[in-house]
């Protein structure tokens, strides 16, 4: 175990410089955002149409040839991110153009670029793959969004279940080449939303997969996590009963319901990485400290245990990391456990 707490921060969320180099220096660990592969389509066809910005960003249609019919996405590009303005799944009609378009996707492992990315920051940086979300997620993240999944789900769910059975297809090829990697940790499940899921939903069709991911990832020498940064009370008990290793991006309050005391206690073998509260940072640095502070108290003794910026800053961060990375470094220190 380390002899203090860790304070890591994902590299989409650094401010710039000078912040970046005095973050460095307090110890922090870059969390460098990568991947294992690279994937073409074989069979479907891209074509990429420029739209009109918004508000200066950038925009683009995809459009997807597949064998059994046209999608179509619209795509915002954001500081660090892309968002869907449409994802590709319209409508019952879109089931067999969509299964089609995933069995097309070929896998190339990238493992030198892994590797680089691992060593950006030298010893103090650490690569993370990409996030490979159960089938359901998968489709509610990249596929369908929200409100189109429950609509699909209360009318036509065996052909859900049927498309995600080709997404899970997809995903052990996925989960294949990065158990090959040299990637120390893989998430696993991500972004999930208790109050959409539920707690019968998630221990059915979510938990299974988990288990299957974590079994062939243990045996290859690797850690397995889940992005967890949502109200998480809701499915507390039954994210302990999996065999994960790492729970990432856990948000405590006031931002998100399940106390930090009350997660460790739940979960004791499992490391909890947390996303200092977005919010906090609103209120500048003296309370920032504080919050720092507070949390450090409720993660006591302090193994397993991480502080991170992996969520989008309020306010950007620009005054208030340093102090927050400080706070950590030096109250942070976690007593060695008794033999």
């Amino acid at each position: 175990m380390p002899d203090r707490v860790p304070f890591a921060v994902w590299n989409n969320k650094l401010p710039g410089e000078p912040v970046n180099s005095r973050l460095l220096e307090l110890e922090a660990c870059i969390v460098n955002k990568s991947s294992v592969y690279t994937f073409s389509t074989a069979g479907t066809d891209l074509r990429t149409e420029q739209l009109e910005s918004v508000a200066g960003l950038e925009r683009r249609r995809r459009i997807y040839h597949t064998p059994a019919g046209r999608l179509t996405t619209i795509e915002r590009i954001v500081p660090g991110s892309i968002w869907l303005e449409k994802m590709p799944f319209g409508g019952p009609d879109d089931y067999e153009p969509l299964e089609a378009f995933v069995r097309s996707k070929v896998y190339q492992p990238c493992y030198d670029k892994f590797l680089a990315d691992d060593t950006m920051y030298g010893r103090q940086s650490v690569a993370r793959p990409e996030t490979i979300y159960t089938p359901i997620q998968e489709l509610i993240c990249k596929y369908m969004g929200v409100e189109i999944f429950c609509i699909e789900w209360q009318d036509r769910r065996d052909r859900l279940l049927k498309l995600c059975e080709t997404i899970a297809e997809d995903r052990r090829k996925r989960l294949e080449i990065v158990a090959a990697s040299e990637a120390r940790f893989v998430i696993i499940e991500g972004n999930v939303i208790p109050e959409l899921i539920g707690p019968e939903r998630f221990e059915r069709y979510h938990a299974p997969y988990i288990e299957q991911a974590c079994e062939l990832l243990h045996k290859n020498g690797k850690l397995a996590g889940a992005h967890l940064d949502a109200n998480n009370k809701l499915l507390a008990e039954a994210v302990a009963r999996t065999s994960l290793d790492l729970i990432e991006s856990f948000t405590p309050p006031p931002d998100c319901n399940l106390p930090l005391a009350e997660a460790r206690r739940l979960w004791p073998d499992k490391t909890i990485q947390i996303n200092f509260p977005s919010s906090v940072h609103l209120a500048g640095a003296p309370a920032v400290q504080k919050a720092a502070v507070d949390i450090l108290k409720q993660a006591a003794p302090g193994n397993r245990f991480i502080v991170a910026i992996s969520e989008d800053i309020s306010g950007g961060g620009v005054d208030t990391l340093v102090p927050l990375a400080r706070t950590v470094y030096e109250n942070g220190q976690t007593p060695i456990p008794a033999q």
